[in-house]
């Protein structure tokens, strides 16, 4: 790419933080919605149902180990939420800083 044109696609690039906030709001709410499935709970709903059984007993062993993968996956979906709007803010302290004229 010339410079010139480098120059240009620089200059047209904008952010807009509010679709960037937006982008977290949503990965929150696939955060929360994994987490409203309480995969320990229907897990074991399904162990109750049938009691005595191999299946019973498979339910069982697996709930916890299932719980324990969802609330990795939640948390990996919340870690990055709060990495977008961290950035995001960097990115606005930085563009509010950079348009200040110095004091120099």
């Amino acid at each position: 790419m010339a410079m010139a044109e480098q120059r240009r696609h620089h200059q047209d690039f904008r952010l807009d933080p509010d679709k960037v906030r937006g982008f977290a709001k949503v990965v929150y709410d696939v955060s929360d919605t994994l987490a409203a499935i309480r995969i320990h709970d229907v897990l074991l709903s399904g162990a109750s149902a049938c009691d005595g059984t191999i299946l019973n007993a498979g339910l069982v062993a697996h709930a916890g180990a299932q719980n324990d993968e969802m609330r990795l996956l939640t948390g990996g979906l919340d870690g990055f939420g709060d990495a977008v709007l961290g950035a995001i803010d960097a990115f606005e302290r930085q563009d509010d800083g950079a348009s200040r004229p110095s004091a120099h």
